[in-house]
């Protein structure tokens, strides 16, 4: 802005955008930048970290991400209306999987509830919370005892309904990225991971372990590296002989 030659093409995170928007023009045209102390024989580095989708669909605190990771990315590959239709065909297998009602009739009805909402609310096509909203109304029957998960910002209320609840984990997935393997990282994620890969341990992942055969040893070995990464687990037994470790 100072040299004033052209455009600024600013990348930034979306919660940012509204706020650089608005107050772009008021920023001073002088930068002053604070002076840092410097700690003698320091190494200092910056690595790539690898990221979970559910991570990334957190918004509490400064871990504020982006939603529904699951619907952005059908989003991107094919567009509106097909991630649409993905999205009632997910929602269907996986309430009947947790043994929830969802009926054919019941995604009918969300389909012509969310055609209707969206043209009510001026869009061309449903968006993600004429979607949710659609089968929220569709298929609860009874009165809620706490607001809809995403209506709000912060930790999911205790009495979510269950429905509610497989909505929100299904758009937030469970994927869990992954790094080149060439590229450049600190010396104890390295361990961890070639800790986990050893053990056959992949993440997001949840273990019933034997204390009696020879992966308990090195399977509670790659959890507890974990653990340290800031990647906590929790391990308790599960039966006279097993522990159960489950990813927080």
């Amino acid at each position: 802005m100072q040299q004033n030659n052209g455009d600024v093409l600013v990348v930034c995170g979306g919660w940012h955008a509204p706020a650089l928007a608005k107050m772009w023009r008021e920023c001073p045209q002088k930068i002053n930048k604070p002076e840092l102390p410097s700690l003698a024989d320091a190494v200092t580095g910056c690595y790539l970290t690898p990221y979970s989708e559910k991570r990334l669909d957190v918004l509490a605190g400064y871990l504020s991400g982006m939603p529904a990771p699951v619907w952005q990315n059908w989003c991107w590959q094919w567009g509106l209306q097909k991630a649409g239709e993905q999205l009632l065909k997910t929602i269907l297998t996986r309430l009947r999987q947790h043994k929830l009602p969802a009926s054919t009739a019941d995604m009918a009805a969300a389909h012509l509830h969310a055609m209707a909402l969206a043209q009510l609310r001026g869009h061309t096509l449903p968006l993600r919370t004429d979607w949710l909203d659609a089968i929220a109304g569709s298929l609860i029957k009874e009165a809620l005892n706490a607001p809809l998960p995403w209506s709000y910002r912060g930790v999911i209320h205790p009495d979510t309904d269950p429905i509610l609840l497989t909505l929100i984990d299904t758009l937030a997935g469970d994927g869990f990225g992954k790094l080149a393997p060439s590229t450049p990282q600190p010396p104890l994620p390295k361990d961890v991971t070639c800790e986990l890969e050893r053990t056959a341990i992949s993440l997001p992942a949840e273990l019933t372990l034997n204390r009696f055969t020879p992966r308990w040893a090195g399977a509670k070995s790659g959890v507890t590296s974990a653990g340290n990464t800031g990647d906590p687990w929790d391990c308790t037994p599960a039966g006279k002989y097993t522990d159960t470790c489950r990813q927080r």
